[in-house]
């Protein structure tokens, strides 16, 4: 995967999980591998890109329309993920999951998710309606609903 897959990668753990730290972003950055890996068979199988996921790389998965919150038009945390620069802490460390992961060294405590809700939300979202999670961590429930 390319330098923009990875700086992709990075701006979605930190806009999605920056506060819950490392572990938090590992889990997000999981779950966009997930969606590369559901991306990649998809396309072998039918020569197009998958529906949600893309065409089989990072940038694909994240910047996929309305799949992670952080990158929609109106979401507050768009303008704070384009504008984060080196400078700050938490975004080296996305920076630093997001290699490790591309490179095959981030090992999937999500246990293959592809999706995820905020713990916050008062209401889970239709989609997991019915569903177990396969991991809870401190800000995120995780799902493999295929």
């Amino acid at each position: 995967m390319s330098d923009l897959d990875v700086e992709a990668l990075a701006r979605t753990i930190w806009g999605e999980a920056r506060s819950g730290g490392r572990a938090a972003m590992s889990h997000v950055a999981s779950v966009v591998l997930n969606r590369v890996a559901v991306a990649q068979a998809h396309v072998l199988r039918s020569w197009r890109p998958h529906p949600l996921y893309g065409a089989g790389n990072a940038i694909g998965a994240c910047l996929a329309p309305l799949q992670f919150s952080c990158w929609n038009a109106g979401d507050p945390n768009r303008p704070k993920l384009i504008a984060v620069s080196d400078a700050d802490a938490m975004f080296g460390e996305a920076q630093t999951i997001a290699r490790a992961a591309i490179d095959g060294r981030l090992s999937d405590e999500t246990r293959g998710a592809t999706h995820y809700h905020a713990r916050s939300m008062a209401a889970p979202p239709g989609w997991a309606a019915g569903l177990t999670p396969t991991f809870v961590d401190g800000l995120h429930r995780f799902f493999r609903p295929e």
